[in-house]
């Protein structure tokens, strides 16, 4: 699915599943030598990496022990955010785009780590149009331990939770999450620009919400063509 960075939250089922983990397994993980967390579907062990100062700014550190500990086994996919021209190429060309968040969960605001034309920071390295994928990603695959799993009564739930009205589905055993694409939509109902995925997929996502939608999916990419599949898939 196009913006895999931005709305894979993870495998749903995993052949080695003694390899993936859910929220409630990564969130035991909260030790200075055992230090976890999760970001767009996969689990790190950054114990070695997370309390060193990797900061680049002069005269100041990385995020303090208060913030830290605050952080630690949690899902940290809304504070390291995809560039929208970067994530879903071909669709989006305006580097000031972004996707707001319905759910905002961020507590810790300056360990927030958007890039590129969304820096918030005087970071040169954040500042930078492709830090997510060749400093972070980079950086992160050597903390990788696998992928985060969701349970299927999970999915459905947060699915018909009038507070938490997830728009997210399950296709071809990864879950999809939509929620924050439909929400910024609702927000800017005349901008064309915001509405970049194929209607005819995200409908399925809409209608079907919390549900496989595997088989109702792919019947509509088998009506779509080579390129629009590509852009979307």
């Amino acid at each position: 699915m196009v913006c895999f960075y931005i709305i894979e939250f993870g495998r749903l089922l995993c052949p080695n599943f003694n390899k993936a983990w859910s929220l409630n397994e990564v969130a035991q993980h909260q030790g200075e030598d055992d230090y976890w967390v999760t970001i767009q579907g996969v689990v790190y062990d950054v114990s070695d990496f997370v309390f060193g100062d990797h900061s680049d700014i002069l005269g100041e550190a990385s995020n303090g022990r208060d913030t830290l500990s605050a952080l630690a086994g949690q899902d940290l996919t809304q504070y390291f955010p995809v560039p929208l021209a970067l994530g879903c190429a071909g669709l989006v060309e305006d580097s000031s785009m972004f996707l707001t968040l319905k759910n905002n969960t961020i507590t810790q605001t300056l360990a927030v780590h958007k890039s590129g034309s969304q820096s918030i920071t005087q970071s040169p390295a954040l500042q930078q149009r492709d830090w997510y994928t060749t400093h972070f990603l980079k950086t992160m695959n050597e903390f990788k331990k696998g992928p985060l799993v969701y349970d299927t009564k999970v999915i459905q739930a947060w699915a018909a939770d009038p507070d938490i009205s997830k728009i997210w589905a399950v296709w071809d055993d990864v879950l999809y999450d939509l929620t924050d694409y439909f929400w910024t939509q609702s927000l800017a109902p005349t901008d064309p620009t915001v509405s970049f995925l194929n209607s005819d997929i995200t409908d399925v996502f809409k209608q079907r919400a919390g549900q496989d939608i595997t088989k109702p999916l792919n019947k509509v990419l088998e009506g779509l063509d080579e390129t629009t599949v590509a852009q979307n898939t």
